[in-house]
């Protein structure tokens, strides 16, 4: 469910960005989806932007941590001469607090998710760069 929720999340982001989330939770409603990837869905895009769903699983708390992190990671990545091998979770916070560094990154909704979590940021940036750098994708 984790896996296929963080897969499809933004099934609808380019065809409709204006509307995202919600032409993919139409979807996901008529196809019957399990109703806690629905909510996480709806939930990654509550407040300022298109939905009224507070995050309230650890599902929820889950994808909004790491959406927009994996995005400023990826960017940090395509700075550095190899990508995610090496990276340091000291070095991603000061990116982090560099607001022109990626600077269409949503820090604030970053920490939401960490907070619902109940981790530190620290843990959390450590954690995703680990994940990233067993991707033989995304490796230089």
């Amino acid at each position: 469910l984790w896996y296929d929720t963080g897969l499809l999340h933004d099934l609808d982001y380019d065809k409709f960005p204006d509307a995202h989330p919600n032409e993919s939770l139409k979807w996901f409603g008529e196809w019957k989806y399990p109703v806690e990837l629905i909510g996480a869905i709806s939930a990654h895009a509550f407040g300022s932007k298109r939905t009224e769903t507070p995050p309230k699983t650890q599902l929820d708390f889950a994808l909004i941590a790491c959406d927009e992190l994996s995005g400023l990671l990826y960017a940090y990545s395509l700075m550095r001469p190899t990508g995610f091998d090496g990276m340091e979770a000291k070095s991603v916070k000061k990116k982090f607090k560099d607001k022109a560094f990626a600077a269409k990154i949503d820090r604030k909704e970053i920490m939401v998710g960490v907070a619902g979590l109940k981790i530190g940021l620290s843990e959390h940036i450590k954690t995703l760069i680990e994940v990233f750098q067993e991707m033989e994708e995304l490796r230089k």
